[in-house]
C-alpha cells in the first residue's frame, strides 16, 4: 500500500508492516518517508529525517515502534539518534556530520515487547507470557493447550491476556472471557 515502507536493507528477511499500524505517525509524514525512501535507501536516522522533512514528533513515534531500529541498530539507539536530529542551516544542509555514538545496551526481550504493545497495540515478538511461563509453571497455572488437553470437569488454574469479553442480553448475568496465552487461546465461563 502506499504507507509501506522498508528501512532495512533488502535483502534483509522482515514482515513488513504498514506505517499505518504507528500510533501517532501523521499520514502527512509517512507519504514524505514513503517517497523519500523510493528515492534511495536511508544512510541514517538524520538522513531519514532531513530527506523526508519529519518533525521529532513523527521521528519519536517510529523510533517508540522500533521501525528506525534497523538503521540505529536497536529502540535505545533509535531514541538517542531522534533526540540528536536538528535542522540545519542552508549553508550546511544536505552535509553529514559525524558523531560517535553512545554505547547503548540494547533493549530487552521484555522491554522490546512492552513497546511494541505500547506503540503497535501488538507484537510480532514473542507472547508476553512466555516470558513468564516458568514462573506461571511453578505456580502450577495451566496453559490454553494444556487446558484443552485436560479431561472434562477438571479444575484448572490459569493465566492468560484478557482478549475478549461477552455480556450477552439473554445470558442472565453469565459473562464470557477469553484468555491468551503463547500456547493459543481459554475460554472461561463466569457464572453470576
Amino acid at each position: 500500500s502506499e504507507w509501506d515502507c522498508t528501512l532495512e536493507k533488502a535483502d534483509t528477511p522482515a514482515l513488513r508492516l504498514g506505517l499505518r499500524v504507528i500510533a501517532g505517525l501523521s499520514e502527512a509524514g509517512a507519504k514524505r518517508l514513503v517517497e523519500a525512501r523510493q528515492a534511495q535507501p536511508f544512510a541514517s536516522v538524520a538522513d531519514l529525517a532531513h530527506r523526508a522533512q519529519l518533525d521529532k514528533r513523527d521521528l519519536t513515534c517510529l523510533a517508540e515502534a522500533g521501525a528506525l531500529a534497523p538503521i540505529a541498530g536497536h529502540r535505545h539507539g533509535a531514541a538517542w539518534e531522534v533526540a540528536g536530529v536538528e535542522r540545519l542551516p542552508p549553508l550546511i544542509a544536505g552535509h553529514a556530520i559525524e558523531e560517535a555514538a553512545p554505547a547503548l545496551p540494547s533493549p530487552t526481550e521484555g522491554q522490546d515487547i512492552v513497546a511494541d504493545y505500547r506503540k503497535l497495540a501488538f507484537t510480532l515478538r514473542r507472547h508476553p507470557l512466555a516470558l513468564l511461563r516458568n514462573r506461571l509453571r511453578h505456580r502450577r497455572l495451566a496453559t490454553a493447550s494444556e487446558i484443552a488437553a485436560a479431561p472434562q470437569g477438571r479444575i484448572v488454574r490459569t493465566a492468560g491476556i484478557f482478549i475478549g469479553r461477552q455480556r450477552p442480553d439473554t445470558a442472565s448475568g453469565v459473562i464470557f472471557v477469553t484468555l491468551e496465552d503463547e500456547t493459543g487461546s481459554t475460554n472461561v465461563i463466569v457464572w453470576r
